[in-house]
């Protein structure tokens, strides 16, 4: 193979079907994948260097909660040093919400702490993401492909943060 492993690993890694982003320990982003750019609509040079709790995503839960302060799966994740996964809504560059499922994992060197990776996925399956206190509506949304059995009322299912 002519590739190097870095440029192996850059493509692997803009190539995946989820957004990738790495924070320090500060929560600033150090990087952007381009399936983070996918699905966000910001490109790599908006993101990187600015701090992820800027506001530009917004992250909240179903229950309509900012996370980006008092809620944080990656702030609690750079403390405690233990994997996280949740359902989040984030903010596009559009202003639509967007389900996905983020999975937060520490970043080490030796026993040091580095920062986190966090892997954004679309969230394949809607109905579980905006299901609230026991919820078992099933509005037939597929957060893939967009497409609803029920048209119209799923995007009212999710959660209002004007």
């Amino acid at each position: 193979m002519d590739i190097e492993i870095t440029e192996l690993l850059q493509k692997i890694v803009d190539e995946a079907p989820m957004g990738i982003y790495v924070l320090d320990t500060e929560r600033k982003i150090v990087f952007w994948s381009t399936g983070a750019e996918r699905i966000t609509g910001y490109s790599r040079e908006e993101m990187v260097g600015r701090y992820c709790f800027e506001g530009m995503l917004n992250h909240i839960d179903r229950e309509g909660v900012h996370l980006c302060h008092d809620f944080c799966p990656m702030m609690a994740t750079i403390f405690d040093g233990q994997s996280r996964e949740q359902p989040v809504f984030l903010k596009d560059r559009t202003g639509q919400r967007i389900p996905v499922m983020v999975h937060t994992e520490p970043l080490f060197k030796g026993q040091e702490t580095l920062g986190l990776l966090n892997i954004s996925g679309f969230c394949r399956n809607v109905n579980i993401l905006c299901r609230k206190n026991g919820d078992t509506h099933d509005s037939g949304t597929d957060s893939a492909s967009g497409s609803s059995a029920d048209a119209g009322t799923s995007a009212g299912r999710y959660p209002d943060l004007s």
